[in-house]
């Protein structure tokens, strides 16, 4: 106290005189403590970015690629569409191939037909004038033929005294048919051709005669054909050599 003190005695001013620093928090407002105190507020870490760039190549996921499914799927459905389409082709050709098969052998039938046909009737020619082992064929039935085929040489039919035949009325004879009579309001075929003399020359007929007669009688009348030849045609000896050569067969026939 007895010391002096030189700026005791001075005017202070209020501006220029601060008071001493004081750490004591005891004139600070509770308000400026707490915000001086409490630490600042962390910000919420940053989300990673979903950009693609920003991540490892081997991080990186393949990304699915989703349009070879549909191409596959057309794939199939092509595949499916072309396997139906080979199948029906495969099918209509199939269909197409066995039609034209079957046609194929209905033409083939038909000319094995024609074949066989064409050769039974050079096969009948041939055995003209020939011996047949055949049973419908025998001798007799061939001389009957050699007959048959010129009986106008050696046989009168009609015969010229005429057997007379009762019709019933109504009834007239047929122009160029002998013993046949029509009627003429009906339309009725009336055949008197029943007997031995009205009947003309057929293979019943000339089957009751023998094998002796029917030869002379087939060489009579091949005689009398060689003669009308002669005066119509006698400048034609193929047919005329022909008809020779049938007599010696038909004399050498046993």
């Amino acid at each position: 106290a007895g010391s002096s003190n030189p700026a005791a005695g001075k005017p202070t001013d209020d501006k220029k005189l601060k008071p001493p620093a004081d750490d004591s928090d005891d004139d600070v407002p509770l308000s400026k403590i707490a915000s001086a105190k409490a630490p600042p507020a962390k910000k919420p870490a940053a989300k990673p970015s979903k950009n693609d760039d920003d991540e490892p190549i081997v991080k990186k996921k393949p990304v699915e690629k989703k349009s070879p499914a549909p191409e596959k799927k057309k794939k199939k459905k092509e595949e499916s569409s072309s396997s139906e389409s080979s199948s029906s082709s495969s099918d209509s050709s199939s269909s197409s191939d066995s039609d034209s098969d079957s046609e194929d052998e209905k033409r083939s039938r038909k000319r094995k037909e024609k074949a066989s046909t064409s050769k039974r009737s050079s096969s009948r020619a041939a055995s003209k004038g020939k011996p047949s082992s055949s049973k419908r064929e025998t001798l007799k039935d061939y001389l009957i033929e050699r007959v048959l085929v010129r009986w106008w040489y050696v046989m009168e039919w009609p015969p010229a005294q005429r057997p007379e035949v009762q019709v019933p009325d109504g009834y007239k004879e047929m122009p160029h048919y002998p013993y046949m009579f029509i009627h003429e309001t009906s339309g009725h075929v009336l055949n008197k051709r029943d007997t031995e003399e009205t009947t003309p020359p057929s293979h019943k007929r000339l089957a009751k005669r023998d094998e002796k007669e029917l030869r002379e009688l087939a060489i009579t009348a091949i005689k009398k054909q060689m003669e009308e030849l002669k005066g119509v045609e006698p400048e034609n000896s193929a047919l005329l050599s022909k008809l020779q050569s049938e007599i010696k067969d038909i004399k050498d026939r046993k």
